[in-house]
């Protein structure tokens, strides 16, 4: 299913095993309680705005996707592979504050590898981002009361306060 166009299909409670969706078109797509773990290939995909509540993407490949405006609300990302990922807001202007990228305090992104993922203004208020990967990451703007960067990799992060630094 690469490449393939599901802007807006409704994939709630849906579970794939070993899909591959690699520049796959999920934008505005409802993924609730969806089950995209470890096989998942969504390399490039596109989930702009898309609704994710609950979903879990533990392991998950979302290397150069682009999930600016995505709901993760309560989403589990553990292990999820994040390298180079779009997730800030684009237009401060176009996307209000509303749309932005949010995970909340029940969400999980430990041991996610964000190497050089985009977090401008992202909403990461309480995510327990434990053992994971934030190597030259952008966190400008991040909201980041109550995170937990236990044993987190930050090499050349920017954007993240001296007070959180080790």
């Amino acid at each position: 299913m690469s490449d393939a166009l599901m802007e807006d299909a409704d994939l709630t409670n849906t579970t794939m095993w070993d899909a591959n969706l690699t520049g796959a078109d999920l934008n505005y797509a409802k993924l609730h309680e969806a089950q995209l773990d470890s096989a998942v290939n969504l390399t490039k995909a596109t989930l702009l705005t898309a609704d994710l509540t609950g979903a879990r993407l533990d392991g998950a490949n979302l290397s150069n996707a682009a999930l600016i405006g995505a709901n993760l609300k309560g989403a589990s990302l553990t292990e999820a592979k994040l390298q180079g990922a779009r997730l800030s807001n684009v237009d401060q202007e176009a996307l209000s504050n509303e749309f932005g990228w949010y995970i909340d305090e029940n969400g999980s992104l430990a041991k996610a590898d964000l190497t050089g993922a985009d977090l401008t203004n992202a909403d990461l208020r309480g995510v327990d981002l434990t053992e994971a990967t934030l190597v030259d990451a952008d966190l400008t703007g991040a909201k980041l009361a109550g995170v937990k960067l236990t044993r987190a990799k930050l090499d050349g992060v920017r954007g993240l306060p001296p007070s959180l630094r080790p």
